[in-house]
């Protein structure tokens, strides 16, 4: 009888390794999403506190010029930091792939594993049957009878 292989063990660990780095990689992903998000979510408030600033005293024309250029470059930055968040998330969706595909092949390869060992436990099983029969046939071949 064979003996039973564990040398799926080592790429069973291989696949969970390679899960385990997606989920670093993903957390990594979802950090960074998190701190553009945040990011973008100041450049708001700056620009929706200069949108509702009071204006002390009687404003001269220099300053709503003023005041609208900043607006404009504020908004500028806003459209960049937009582009950012947006490949961020495109790359948290692109980690949680990543995480799932790593999933399912570790799944795959538990499942081969488990199929293997039942396998085998089905051919040991066999084998015992078989020698005890054998035992048996033996044993009832060499008694002696009695009349």
């Amino acid at each position: 009888m064979r003996k039973f292989n564990f040398s799926m063990n080592t790429i069973l660990s291989t696949r969970l390794a390679q899960k385990q780095g997606r989920e670093h990689e993903l957390a990594a992903a979802r950090y960074r999403l998190r701190e553009e998000e945040s990011k973008l979510k100041y450049i708001d408030e700056k620009i929706d506190g200069i949108l509702h600033q009071q204006v002390s005293g009687t404003p001269v024309a220099s300053y709503f010029v003023q005041r609208q250029k900043y607006i404009a470059m504020l908004k500028h930055l806003r459209h960049q930091q937009q582009i950012k968040v947006n490949k961020a998330r495109g790359a948290v969706k692109t980690c949680l792939k990543r995480l799932r595909d790593a999933d399912i092949e570790l799944k795959k390869m538990e499942k081969l594993q488990e199929k293997e060992l039942k396998e085998w436990k089905l051919e040991f099983q066999r084998d015992e049957q078989k020698q005890s029969d054998e035992i048996g046939t033996t044993l009832s071949v060499f008694k002696p009878r009695t009349i």
